[in-house]
């Protein structure tokens, strides 16, 4: 490719960038318009709607008084489902090794050994 022709790709897409971002400033600039429709408002909606405010409350709150609850108790034990046996770690002198090995990936310095 031309030195040329990359120039006129990376000014197509500058130009596109700046085109989008104008139209992005001109739609967030705008004032929201809500579009109105008759659909929402009929009578029976109007005789139905009842003031959002309009609540008959007495002067004093009642109050509820509850007395206060302990629940003593014990938490169940929690099973696994299998039971719990306890292995002993092998020594590394039963294991089968592999020699050292340096690391596929990451530093070359650290080496490891494979046991099975």
């Amino acid at each position: 490719m031309t030195n040329r022709r990359a120039g006129m790709i990376a000014a197509v897409l500058c130009a596109t960038g700046l085109v989008s971002a104008v139209g992005l400033a001109f739609e967030l600039q705008r004032p929201q318009v809500i579009p109105y429709s008759q659909s929402f408002i009929t009578a029976e909606n109007l005789a139905s709607a009842q003031p959002a405010l309009a609540l008959d409350l007495p002067d004093e709150s009642p109050v509820i008084r509850v007395a206060p609850v302990v629940i003593v108790g014990t938490s169940p034990e929690r099973s696994t489902g299998r039971p719990e046996v306890s292995v002993a770690p092998r020594d590394i002198s039963q294991m089968h090794c592999s020699d050292w090995k340096g690391l596929e990936q990451g530093s070359s310095s650290q080496r490891v050994r494979l046991c099975s």
